[in-house]
């Protein structure tokens, strides 16, 4: 597997970083919209983020609707990253996805902080944003390379079916990364749960 990974980003390194700084881009414009947005745009986003965690906090952190609902919202990801591959312009569309879910990111970062405030907030990000995105987006960044890998493919004439059977495998590999992101995303969502009982 480690063998097949260091074949797989030399051979795909311009796209990786391309996804990768789309991904910055997108981080860096969700921040600094945030400082600029209404006031009370900024306590709409607080609210949802509390709705959240208290609707997590009541049905009493069932492990297992964190587990589904993750899964069902990579499984849509991961239909519109291949519907996108079946364009003419996949890899355009796909960095404008990158950048947007940069951007989501980049807006949730200082609504922690905001709702949490400073330590607790450094804390939170770690938990809920750091360390589940060691895994999740290198996961995200290797299906759309591959999504986009998949639509130069069918543009050059592969055999169909050869490609559908390759692309499968891949989707199974991606998944099994993405899946460890959420197993790991529930466990780090106890420590800010308890964050937020100390409110």
């Amino acid at each position: 597997m480690k063998k097949y990974f260091k074949e797989y980003i030399s051979q795909n390194f311009k796209v990786l970083t391309i996804l990768f700084i789309c991904l910055i881009i997108g981080i860096v414009m969700g921040v600094a919209i945030y400082h600029i947005l209404d006031d009370g745009v900024k306590t709409e986003l607080v609210n949802t983020m509390k709705s959240t965690l208290d609707l997590t906090k009541q049905e009493s952190f069932q492990g297992i609707n964190i587990i589904k609902n993750g899964m069902i919202s990579n499984i849509i990801l991961t239909l519109i990253i291949y519907l996108i591959s079946l364009t003419l312009i996949s890899p355009y569309l796909i960095s404008i996805l990158s950048i947007t879910k940069g951007f989501a990111i980049g807006i949730y970062i200082p609504t922690l902080f905001l709702f949490f405030n400073f330590g607790n907030g450094i804390l939170a990000m770690i938990l809920l944003i750091i360390i589940p995105n060691l895994v999740y987006i290198p996961s995200y960044v290797y299906m759309c390379t591959n999504s986009i890998n998949f639509n130069y493919n069918l543009i050059n004439g592969e055999n169909k079916m050869s490609l559908i059977i390759k692309e499968i495998i891949k989707i199974v590999v991606g998944f099994s990364i993405m899946f460890l992101g959420v197993i790991l995303e529930q466990f780090t969502s106890l420590g800010v749960i308890s964050l937020y009982k100390k409110l």
